[in-house]
């Protein structure tokens, strides 16, 4: 009995966890001003598949990597801050 509880528990928490995924990265956004940036190769195949498979969310590739970068910000920046601070050096 346990087990298939633990086994409810895990799948629960699976879909919890795609329920919030979607919610953070797949959403469509608007990016009005927009710059290139360049990624590996790997990396811009794999995004690319992901953007194609859930375009009926309306999300683009863009929209994708925007949201998962701002997420990253968001997450780290506390790091971030740091590693800048820590990195520059006074002008005089």
């Amino acid at each position: 009995m346990k087990r298939i509880i633990g086994v409810f528990a895990i799948t629960q928490q699976r879909e919890e966890s795609t329920q919030e995924y979607e919610s953070v990265f797949l959403q469509k956004n608007e990016l009005h001003l927009r710059h290139s940036a360049y990624v590996s190769g790997e990396v811009h195949t794999a995004v690319s598949e992901i953007a194609r498979t859930l375009d009926g969310k309306g999300v683009t590739l863009s929209g994708y990597i925007d949201n998962v970068l701002r997420k990253h910000l968001e997450a780290h920046r506390d790091e971030i801050n740091k590693l800048y601070k820590r990195s520059r050096k006074d002008l005089v």
